[in-house]
């Protein structure tokens, strides 16, 4: 059976190739024979009907890098009735319009299979989630306050034991999540959200 397979996720023009899991579920599938369609998430339209529409591409793939794909001429697709799977890969940023994304794809899963599924999604940000298994991490702190990161370095210098010592990890590394500011100190590099100690 072909299925329509309708893929919500970044560029396809800037992916790498490579490494991209998006890219290797679309090889997959247009290798077993299904259709497959790409969109961004702000293609997508819930019209004064209730119903869910993506302005989205046919496209076709290949594994070569710089010609990695071909894109058809966009179709307005009513994501309930026009197609079978809803693939929705893109990466955060966790931003508002993310979660919007989220919401409008739980409005269709009564007829259309989406994977995964939005409220998951939505409710296990990655960033936060693996605090559930704090025993196999390095101490971690979650703050939007720069000085309980200067606080959290000190307490974390390789030269003074930390309070979760009784954690059977090396403690070269100490992750801090953080929201939306920036800290500049010296031998610690920030990326969006983790920072951590350089060995």
């Amino acid at each position: 059976m072909t299925l329509r397979v309708a893929v919500q996720m970044d560029p396809i023009e800037s992916i790498n190739i490579a490494g991209d899991s998006s890219f290797a579920l679309m090889l997959a599938a247009q290798k077993r024979g299904h259709e497959v369609f790409h969109y961004d998430v702000g293609a997508l339209t819930l019209d004064e009907n209730d119903r869910l529409h993506a302005l989205a591409h046919p496209v076709t793939v290949r594994p070569v890098a710089g010609d990695h794909f071909e894109k058809g001429e966009a179709r307005r697709l009513d994501l309930g009735r026009d197609v079978d799977v809803v693939l929705m890969r893109q990466d955060p940023p966790f931003h508002m319009g993310y979660i919007t994304a989220t919401h409008l794809l739980e409005r269709i899963e009564q007829e259309t299979l989406v994977v995964n599924n939005p409220r998951s999604v939505r409710n296990a940000p990655e960033k936060v989630m693996v605090l559930d298994y704090r025993r196999f991490m390095p101490p971690t702190l979650v703050t939007r306050s720069a000085d309980e990161v200067r606080e959290f370095m000190k307490l974390s210098s390789p030269s003074e034991p930390h309070e979760s010592a009784r954690m059977r990890l090396p403690r070269k590394e100490r992750y801090i999540i953080e929201e939306d500011w920036r800290i500049t100190e010296p031998k610690w590099r920030l990326s969006w959200r983790t920072c951590w100690r350089k060995r």
